[in-house]
């Protein structure tokens, strides 16, 4: 038998079998398919009937209900949503699909038993049941019948007495429908679904049982095929093992190799041909072993390649070098071991190669260096093969590069050394010297060769530091530490120069301290500016009250600081400069010129604010214009311009018989006195100004309508003028003219102050009498008064004579106490604003730090709802509502307690000197209980509560701003997270810690878009007219790094808070588009899917924000009118012209617009037809419960209708079951999105569903595509 026909015997007996089996299964089933298909299609179709029965009935009785309400709307007038002929036309449609329904239910019932007398698995008792169930379905026709006959005559009693309708429905047609017709729909509906389960656990043991007969079948034809498989491949397969085992003997170089296969196939011919070439063969072969052991024995590594560069054999040097297998590189190019532009380097020249440096690739892609040879084998001049031998040489060519890289580190670092700014040595431990760069050679004057072998204390010491100093770094370095610290060092010249030092040790490898490197900052200038930066601070803290002085003495300052020769500031008045302020200059200096040509004077009126600096002035002009320079032999000038009042009055200048050059602190130290002087030139003008004031007040107060005095101090007499006498309310003969009718009516605290004020000007000790007092009027009322005087010496300088006024100041005093009222309390209420309330805080905060006992509480309240108060009855009323609550706070506390108002409705209260916590919340309790009272402001009845956060001082405080804020967050929690009636709660110290958690979070946010931790979900859209996805909604997810999935609840209105929802509303609309433009490429076709992408209140307050709407689809590529924003109502109504300007706007774009969560905000349907809405989304609030509650169907209604007449579609949002789908789809909503279709997908997810999705619809001719979705 040939090999042909055993294989083709081998191939068709299992066919043969299995196509026998696969027909008797194929015919078995599809007879058990067909009654499956017929049961299920007939006993669905009575749950669907009963069902719907169900639904048109309490339809009725919700129609019922609802137009008995109707009826009632002229007792209580309520909006309807529809008229009473409505009503009536739906009662009809309802009994219409009553009856229709019922006529399904009888249909599919005979249907059912008609399949089951014709059934061969139907036994006959099963039969008569089903007919049983006939007789009930009768029976509920009757009972609807008479139903829908009450259901008739009610509506004609409507017609005629709405009273007796109504008793009618609550007695006769409801108790009918609940009692009698709902319990026969249900119990036919369970006898039905019993039916339906029965039934399909009848077909499931059918099918068990044809499953058994044909497993056994098919087990037998497996075991015969198997047995007769196995005879026919031993008779192949044995002689094909065996001629395998021989080929690879014969490739070892075993040529005895023979076979003993007697085969009278083609196997058997194929033998005797192999044993005839081995015969020959061994006969002219050289043993393979011998040379494999040479080949094995080279340490280096060998490949051998074929005519096309590929390896056909090596030894294990080469895998050892590279890592690999032996049969990872049999048979594979060279290229996996030498790069391709190396093998073109080796081979160019088409002949043997020697001693090439190159480097093989390794199998875990590192390269090792080699040096590389190679051989050409020819036969007959054709190159036939190539033998490749590489030693490693890795070791050599690391050893290069690292004595190359440590010599260029090593001139780096010399190189760095050299020109560091910084002095560097480098000492042994005894501290000398044995390095040093050229920055030290700079700081010391000492050349290298100088110091080398010397020590520091023997060149640099300079006696400004004591022995301590220097055995705290000998201590500090002989622990192996660094020492850093300032020092003072004397340079070669005898010079000081100052550092500051960090000193190292330096370790050898046994851990031993072998030097020390010291690196030391020249800070010499610094020093010197901050020594000369005191003198000028001790000069101003030294001012007198005279200006001339202090000019002087910054003159004096000048010079000292600048080291000149001589200083002087000179002034110009109308053309002449006047030296005013001099310092060392020569005897007989000129110090008042005409001005024109002297050096100052040029100064002043060059216009620059610059330093001026001029050297050589013998050479100048200047040695001809002014005299003082050859007189004086003076040789450098540097002087400043000084302003007064912006004006260029002066300039101070330092002179040099020498040449100098200033440096850039000496120029600063110049302009500093320059503007010190100008400073004390204004108070100059200043007290002018003031003095030439006084003289002409004092000629006023003689015709002003003041009191005047004058005291004659030899007689000890006063004189009172009438107006002075008057402004007391006293006459002629009611005041002596001692001066103890004066004194005497002086206010007791007052009086020793003025008596002091008189003496100190009496005494010379100052130029005049200026006091405030206060002063009994005739009436017994204070005044307070502001008397002035001056005194008269005779010609001994004694003063004799002292006069003065008299001015009544109470107003401006009253006005003053006014304005400190105002300023430290709320001018609303009176109460204490929070200027005056952290002064009480800090005041009682510092006595806890002295009283561990005593303790404080601040109560920290906020009313609520204060802002609806505001909107609806004005701000008139709020105000004065703060007002009330004012007042009522004031009346639930101590009077030794503060009570405190911060702005808005923010009140606090300082409880001060408690004796526990209960204390603290018993003041609360009280503030609560009456502020639930009602206030009747303006004839409105105002009800308000307040939210209330206490913190107690036993917290430990040490700031005031912190028990504010804890007692401030814990009043925001009560407000936001309100349990029950509780209005107030005490801080708990891990509120601290949840904000700070807080913002640390808020920090997270502001990184978290640069470190992409932002991912876009994708939920789908679904059209309820085919069930086709429409499209997609994109939400945003954070995932944090620690925290993991942070909500958008949490982060969102973080962002919004801070201003980083902008960034990410842009990066959300830009990755949206992108993803769907990456959608519409991958799965063209219809239908055309759209991105919905939300829009946030704040980001509406963005000028750019129509920019990034465009940027983002440019950049995309994403045609607009694919893109949908959506937003809520509350955008619509903040800002309504201008929110509505850029929705027309984003329409001319192409951009479609949604209005997420309809019915939830600010509803208006005044308002909706102005703005160009495209689409509706309903709440799920709505959705929820929607197949039970009549009242959100017919919201759902009517806001479907809405939409219908403003053009609009609508998309119901939340949707979770089945029931919830099928009620929104029976109520015309266009699409949907919920769980029942699927949760928010990643990309992945989202493409796999539109992938199964399309692949589904182009595969079905069903138009109904609802079952995509059942098997999700």
């Amino acid at each position: 038998m040939k090999i042909q026909q055993k294989l083709l015997l081998s191939f068709l007996f299992p066919s043969l079998m299995a196509g026998i089996i696969v027909c008797f299964a194929i015919t078995n089933n599809l007879s058990i398919l067909n009654n499956i298909a017929q049961v299920n299609q007939s006993s669905i179709k009575e749950v669907t009937a009963l069902t719907q029965i169900k639904f048109a009935g309490t339809a009725i009785q919700g129609y019922a209900n609802y137009l008995q309400r109707h009826n009632n709307s002229a007792l209580e007038p309520t909006p309807a949503l529809l008229t009473k002929a409505e009503i009536y036309t739906g009662i009809k449609v309802e009994l219409n699909n009553l009856a229709t329904n019922f006529n399904n239910l009888k249909f599919a019932t005979n249907q059912s038993i008609y399949i089951s007398e014709r059934s061969f698995f139907k036994r006959s008792n099963e039969i008569q049941q089903e007919k049983n169930e006939v007789v009930t379905i009768n029976n509920l026709g009757k009972k609807l019948t008479n139903y829908s006959q009450l259901v008739n005559q009610y509506l004609n009693l409507n017609n005629t007495d709405s009273i007796k309708a109504e008793s009618f429905l609550n007695q006769s047609l409801e108790p009918y429908f609940k009692t009698i017709i709902v319990p026969l729909i249900e119990e036919a509906s369970i006898d039905a679904q019993a039916e339906l389960i029965k039934e399909a656990k009848e077909i499931e043991q059918s099918i068990a049982h044809n499953n058994t007969v044909i497993s056994i079948l098919a087990g037998l034809s497996f075991a015969l095929s198997i047995i007769l498989s196995s005879v026919l491949s031993r008779t192949i397969s044995q002689p094909i093992v065996e001629l395998k085992k021989a080929a690879i003997n014969i490739a070892k170089g075993n040529w005895a190799t023979r076979l003993s296969i007697k085969n009278k196939d083609e196997l058997g011919s194929l033998a005797k041909a192999f044993n005839q070439m081995n015969e020959a063969l061994e006969k002219t072969t050289v043993s393979k072993d011998y040379v494999d052991n040479i080949i094995e024995t080279i340490v280096d590594s060998l490949i051998v390649l074929d005519q096309d560069k590929k390896i056909i054999k090596l030894n294990k040097a080469t895998l050892s070098y590279l890592g690999y297998k032996e049969e990872e590189l049999i048979n594979q190019p060279f290229s996996k071991v030498l790069c391709e532009a190396e093998i073109a380097k080796v081979f160019a020249k088409k002949e043997s190669s020697k001693r090439i440096e190159t480097s093989y690739l390794k199998k875990d892609g590192k390269q090792i260096s080699v040096l590389f040879s190679s051989s050409l084998m020819r036969q007959a001049g054709e190159i036939k093969g190539i033998v490749c031998v590489a030693g490693d040489i890795s070791e050599q060519k690391a050893q290069e590069s690292d004595r190359a890289l440590a010599e260029a580190e090593k001139n780096l670092l010399s190189t760095a050394i050299s020109h560091a700014a910084e002095a560097i040595e480098i000492t042994d431990t005894e501290a000398r010297f044995i390095y040093v760069n050229p920055a030290f050679e700079t700081t010391t004057g000492y050349k290298r060769a100088e110091v080398i072998g010397q020590t520091s204390a023997a060149l640099l010491r300079s006696g400004k530091h004591d022995s301590a100093f220097y055995r705290e770094i000998a201590v500090t370095l002989s622990n192996g530490q660094v020492w850093s610290g300032s020092y003072t060092g004397r340079r070669k010249d005898g010079t000081l120069y100052y550092q500051d030092v960090t000193i190292a040790p330096v370790f050898n490898l046994a851990g031993l301290i072998t030097h020390h490197v010291a690196v030391k900052r020249n800070i010499t200038e610094r020093k010197k500016a901050e020594e000369r930066l005191e003198k000028i601070n001790q000069c101003f803290l030294s001012f007198q009250t005279e200006p001339m002085v202090n000019i002087n003495r910054l003159a004096a300052l000048c010079g000292e600081l600048l080291a000149a020769n001589c200083a002087l500031y000179s002034r110009l008045d109308e053309g002449t400069l006047y030296s005013v302020g001099q310092w060392q200059t020569p005897k007989g200096y000129n110090g008042v010129s005409s001005g024109e040509g002297h050096i100052c004077y040029d100064v002043i009126n060059s216009g620059s604010d610059e330093v001026v600096i001029l050297n050589d002035l013998l050479n100048t002009k200047y040695a001809q214009t002014e005299p003082n320079v050859q007189q004086y032999n003076l040789h450098t000038y540097v002087g400043q311009v000084v302003k007064c009042e912006g004006l260029r009055i002066g300039a101070v200048c330092a002179l040099y018989k020498q040449n100098f050059v200033p440096s850039n602190a000496d120029r600063k130290i110049l302009g500093i006195i320059a503007a010190a002087i100008g400073v004390e030139e204004e108070r100059r003008v200043t007290q002018q100004a003031l003095s030439a004031s006084e003289e002409r007040y004092a000629l006023a107060a003689q015709g002003a309508n003041d009191g005047l005095w004058d005291w004659n101090l030899v007689t000890e007499e006063i004189y009172f003028s009438p107006r002075w006498r008057t402004m007391l309310g006293l006459s002629t003969g009611e005041i002596g003219n001692k001066k103890e009718d004066w004194f005497s009516r002086v206010h007791p605290e007052d009086i020793e102050q003025l008596k002091n004020a008189i003496a100190s000007h009496l005494e010379g000790k100052v130029p005049y009498l200026e006091n405030e007092y206060r002063i009994q009027h005739k009436n017994r009322l204070t005044r307070w008064m502001l008397v002035r005087g001056l005194a008269v010496g005779d010609s001994t300088g004694k003063p004799h004579r002292f006069a003065g006024s008299q001015t009544d100041i109470t107003e401006k005093k009253v006005a003053e106490a006014q304005l400190r009222y105002d300023s430290c309390h709320d001018s609303l209420t009176g109460l204490a604003n929070r200027r005056l309330f952290m002064d009480r805080l800090e005041e009682v905060l510092a006595r806890t730090a002295d009283d561990q006992n005593y303790l404080f509480a601040v109560l920290f309240l906020d009313l609520d709802r204060f802002k609806v108060v505001n909107d609806t009855l004005g701000h008139e009323i709020g105000d004065r509502l703060l007002v009330a609550v004012a007042r009522t706070l004031e009346s639930c506390v101590r009077p030794g307690d503060t009570v405190a108002r911060l702005g808005g409705d923010e009140f606090t209260v300082l409880l001060d000197n408690i004796k526990g916590i209960d204390n603290a919340t018993q003041a609360a309790e009280r503030i609560q209980n009456q502020l639930t009272l009602p206030f009747n402001i303006g004839g409105n009845e105002v009800f308000s509560t307040v939210s209330m956060g206490i913190a107690l001082s036993s917290t430990g405080y040490k700031q005031a701003e912190d028990i504010l804020r804890d007692a401030d967050m814990t009043m925001y929690g009560v407000k936001t997270h309100r349990n029950g009636g509780q209005y107030y709660q005490i801080f708990d110290p891990t509120l601290h810690s949840k904000a700070l958690g807080i913002l640390q979070l808020e920090n997270d946010l502001r990184g978290a878009l640069g470190r992409q931790e932002f991912v876009l979900c994708y939920q789908p859209i679904v059209s309820l007219k085919n069930f086709r996805i429409v499209g997609f909604e994109a939400l945003i997810r954070w995932h944090h790094p620690e925290r993991g999935l942070v909500s958008p609840v949490q982060f969102i209105p973080m962002a919004e808070a801070t201003g980083l929802i902008n960034a990410i509303g842009y990066w959300t609309l830009e990755e949206a588009c992108r993803q769907l433009k990456s959608w519409q490429e991958q799965f063209f076709g219809k239908p055309s899917l759209t991105i919905s992408v939300n829009l946030s209140t704040k980001q509406f307050t963005q000028a750019d924000l129509l920019d990034q709407i465009e940027k983002a689809l440019q950049i995309t590529g994403l045609e607009s009118r694919f893109l949908k924003l959506e937003i809520t109502e509350s955008v619509l109504v903040e800002n309504a012209e201008r929110v509505n300007a850029m929705l027309v706007q984003m329409r001319q774009m192409g951009v479609r617009l949604s209005l997420d969560d309809f019915g939830t905000g600010y509803s208006s349907l005044s308002y909706m037809h102005s703005f160009p809405i495209d689409t509706l989304k309903i709440d799920r609030s709505f959705v929820t419960d929607v197949d039970t509650e009549l009242g959100k169907i017919e919201i759902i209604r009517t806001v479907v209708g809405l939409a219908w007449n403003l053009g609009m579609d609508t998309i119901a949002e939340g949707v979770e079951t089945k029931t919830q789908m099928y009620q929104l789809k029976s109520l015309k909503c266009n699409s949907a999105q919920g769980y029942y279709f699927s949760r928010p997908l990643d990309v992945k997810a989202a493409e796999a569903l539109i992938a199964q999705e399309r692949e589904y619809f182009n595969n079905t001719n069903k138009v109904e595509g609802l079952e995509f979705w059942a098997r999700k």
